[in-house]
């Protein structure tokens, strides 16, 4: 099944991440399914398995813009969706991240088996043309757009594929608010790093940052919890996250996948 994007598949808003001890995760997990509304999933399959692949230079300029704290910043991913072990039939899509002044915007288009193996496999560009059909209720124009939008950020930063991350998620929503549940976390490099480019990175102010995020998640194992919002966080929401002693913290699947991958 290769997933159509039914709206304008581009989503603006805020992000907010915490991480659950492990010991917590039942009790959240019923917390917010008495609460909110049962998403992407389920009876049969109340997990979606999830995989992305993830893009970067070969200098990893996006992995060391994300330490660098600068105001706008990119991720580019391709998706897959299952509910179990992944199938040619599992839905993908590829997906634009831009963070701008603490906005997260995304830019998501639906692909097939053979663009996701072009993008996978060293040709890192879309065709319009080939993606219409699973795009059907965006205008020529607009995909045409998204498409030059996601082939020059290609183009600029010579993208290629170094990462590929698996894990499962529950997500709920009600309106305008999402908060997403992922575990059983694994990762897999894609691409060698050159030795001089590891050197650097290693040898840069951030690194003990990176390796510290790292430590938080495998330290005391957890669920990667994420609100996204475009409003306020509802009052309910706020309350049990302080009374749980929860913070919001710095996280990102893929710069911990890279971090220990450098080590």
């Amino acid at each position: 099944m290769s997933v159509a994007i039914q709206g304008e598949g581009l989503i603006t808003r805020v992000e907010d991440k915490y991480l659950v001890p492990e010991p917590s995760k039942d009790f959240l997990m019923r917390f917010l399914a008495r609460t909110l509304v049962s998403a992407d999933a389920s009876a049969e399959a109340p997990e979606t398995l999830i995989e992305s692949v993830y893009f970067d230079s070969p200098n990893l300029e996006l992995y060391r813009d994300h330490f660098a704290s600068n105001e706008t910043r990119y991720k580019l991913r391709t998706r897959r969706y299952g509910a179990g072990n992944f199938a040619s039939s599992d839905a993908i899509t590829v997906e634009l991240k831009e963070k701008d002044h603490g906005l997260t915007r995304k830019t998501r288009l639906a692909i097939g088996d053979e663009q996701y193996r072009a993008l996978v496999f060293g040709n890192a560009f879309l065709q319009a043309n080939e993606i219409s059909t699973l795009n059907p209720k965006l205008p020529r124009d607009v995909l045409r757009a998204r498409v030059e939008q996601i082939n020059a950020r290609v183009s600029a930063f010579s993208l290629r594929p170094v990462c590929r991350i698996v894990y499962r998620r529950r997500a709920f929503e009600y309106g305008s608010l999402r908060v997403t549940c992922d575990e059983q976390l694994r990762f897999q490099a894609l691409a060698p790093i050159d030795a001089s480019i590891r050197g650097r990175i290693k040898a840069s102010p951030f690194f003990h940052e990176a390796v510290a995020m790292g430590f938080r998640f495998l330290h005391k194992p957890s669920v990667v919890l994420e609100v996204k919002h475009r409003d306020e966080v509802p009052g309910w929401l706020s309350s049990f996250l302080r009374e749980h002693q929860l913070e919001s913290v710095k996280f990102s699947k893929y710069c911990f996948a890279i971090t220990e991958s450098l080590q």
